[in-house]
């Protein structure tokens, strides 16, 4: 009999398949272009050691970022899957035990992550060559690495293991890694800071998985090395635990399905305090059904209020530690950035569920059999993304005023230029309200033909955030290679270019396909989508190609019997 035998059909299956290559020379072609861009565009006139130590440092940080968020990614949803399309269940009628199905699903969602890891690691040995960096360095790093990438897969399985609905189990996995990651060494630092006592527990620091990383890359003798090696024992054991968790587990809880009639904490109840809620959402349902559709339930909105709150408690906290600093130009510009980002993140989420999960429960195709007409279920959907983010954006744009006003009266950093830090401001918040709109509309696009909703937002991210600044690092490369320099004002203009370009051009799109191709999309499940007019025409032109190639070889008469 084959040990792990489901372990063993995804290493053939991945063998064969051209996506484990590409990926690999994508990670590997990424690491090695980010290094040159790096080594191109650094000063000129310092050491070579010093730019291999900032080389080195730089690629391990983005790397261990992805190998932090792998489970996000590909594991969080491996067995919540199966639990919803009922599947599960179907495996245990074989011979095969929990573990042999935890291992399997770890196999099949991250082997080709994990692949494209170790191809990044190569090119982590590259700056030892300009010195400063040990081999020591680089060995310690390297494990790091891959037991960041170890306890985030198991954490996704161990977290879908539990879980049955996509959203839940995504947001699952990552609270969970943010939480040993950030949360415990945050919490444990404020205890420290605030009762003397407790600076004894200094050692419970290693317990977080990103002390591994630190360790291995300050290597100096503040950090002492048991730190280290504490971490990579921590960070394995959790790893141990999550999936030998999901192995118990997983025999129990393949019945768990979705219950389509349970009374939702979400929903109004009967007494005389929601009856105005229910008016209201009665209305909502006689102007826009598909407004209403999307936005049942009372707290979804909930966890965007409560990292709001979350980030005003913070700042405040700062500001009673640090006073007027928090005030400085520079410290409010870091608090707008990621707090913008955050809500980037929520509307992208949003959109992408809204006709993700219609899709999936078959409601688009419902919506689409009534007289509603595909203007009315788009707008629908845009109407609900509005009211779902109008009070939050409200707050945040208020704040960012507020913190301007209190910053120009204070004079902390804006003495200087008080109405050219103004304009500065208004131009960070038209594009992050410009940013949103995009988002809104590549999302519902991406959510409604992606194959589920972390591709995506992946894709939707990628297109909209990560696109104009891939441009504008390649621009100020192509510059460098010409012998030209580009001012701080040109940069500035060029990234407002390329975002204003970038976001029309994927905003018209995505507006334009929605209008044109919802119907088609909707009935794919009954005939299929309509494909392109390029892959039509390709298609087509190789029939002609291969069949007159055909004609050429065919004989034009026979003799002879038959």
């Amino acid at each position: 009999m084959t040990v792990l035998p489901i372990v063993a059909r995804e290493l053939r299956v991945s063998a064969r398949r051209w996506g484990t290559y590409v990926l690999r020379l994508g990670a590997a072609g990424s690491a090695i272009a980010l290094a040159t861009i790096v080594f191109l565009t650094s000063t000129q006139g310092g050491p070579p050691s010093s730019l291999g130590k900032v080389i080195f440092t730089l690629l391990s940080g983005f790397v261990y970022l992805y190998a932090l968020l792998i489970g996000v990614r590909v594991t969080s949803d491996c067995i919540s899957s199966e639990k919803r399309e009922g599947t599960l269940g179907l495996l245990f009628l074989t011979d095969l035990k929990g573990y042999d199905i935890v291992l399997g699903k770890l196999a099949a969602s991250a082997l080709d992550s994990f692949y494209a890891l170790i191809a990044t690691l190569p090119v982590l040995a590259i700056p030892i060559l300009l010195g400063s960096v040990t081999t020591g360095e680089l060995w310690r790093t390297s494990l790091a690495l891959v037991s960041t990438a170890l306890f985030s897969v198991c954490a996704g399985l161990f977290v879908s293991t539990f879980s049955v609905s996509e959203r839940k189990s995504t947001s699952g996995t990552f609270l969970l890694i943010l939480l040993l990651t950030v949360g415990v060494p945050i919490l444990l630092t404020i205890w420290m800071a605030y009762s003397p006592p407790a600076r004894s527990l200094e050692w419970l620091l290693a317990l977080s998985p990103i002390a591994s990383i630190y360790a291995a890359l300050a290597n100096t003798p503040q950090v002492p090395q048991h730190i280290y090696w504490i971490s990579i024992g921590a960070t394995i054991g959790y790893a141990l635990v999550f999936a030998t968790t999901s192995a118990l587990a997983v025999p129990g809880v393949w019945q768990q399905r979705v219950e389509s009639g349970r009374i939702r904490l979400g929903q109004p109840g009967d007494d005389a305090s929601h009856r105005k809620e229910r008016e209201e959402r009665q209305q909502l349902l006689d102007s826009s059904p598909t407004c209403w559709l999307s936005g049942r339930g009372r707290l979804r909105g909930i966890w965007l209020w409560v990292f709001l709150a979350s980030v005003a408690g913070c700042w405040i906290w700062a500001y009673v530690e640090v006073g007027r600093e928090m005030l400085d130009l520079g410290m409010s510009f870091a608090w707008m950035y990621f707090v913008h980002g955050v809500l980037k993140v929520f509307v992208a989420s949003e959109a992408v569920r809204t006709y993700g999960e219609s899709q999936k429960q078959d409601a688009l195709e419902l919506l689409l059999c009534t007289p509603l007409s595909v203007r009315d279920v788009v707008n629908g959907q845009q109407l609900h993304i509005f009211r779902y983010f109008r009070w939050p954006f409200l707050t945040v744009l208020t704040l960012d005023l507020l913190l301007v006003m209190v910053g120009i009266l204070d004079g902390q950093g804006f003495s200087s230029g008080k109405r050219s830090t103004v304009w500065i401001i208004l131009i960070v918040i038209a594009f992050f309200i410009a940013d949103c709109v995009v988002l809104m509309l590549v999302g519902l696009w991406r959510g409604l033909i992606a194959r589920n909703s972390r591709q995506a937002l992946v894709s939707t991210m990628a297109r909209v955030l990560l696109l104009p600044w891939l441009l504008f690092g390649l621009a100020h490369l192509l510059l460098f290679f010409l012998g030209k320099e580009i001012g701080d004002r040109a940069s500035l203009y060029l990234i407002i270019a390329l975002s204003l370009l970038i976001n029309g051009i994927f905003g018209w799109h995505s507006w334009d396909s929605i209008r044109s191709h919802l119907r088609e999309i909707a009935a794919a499940r009954y005939g299929g989508p309509t494909p392109s007019r390029f892959w039509t025409w390709l298609g087509r032109t190789w029939g002609r190609l291969t069949a007159s190639r055909k004609s050429l070889h065919r004989p034009t008469g026979f003799s002879g019997s038959p």
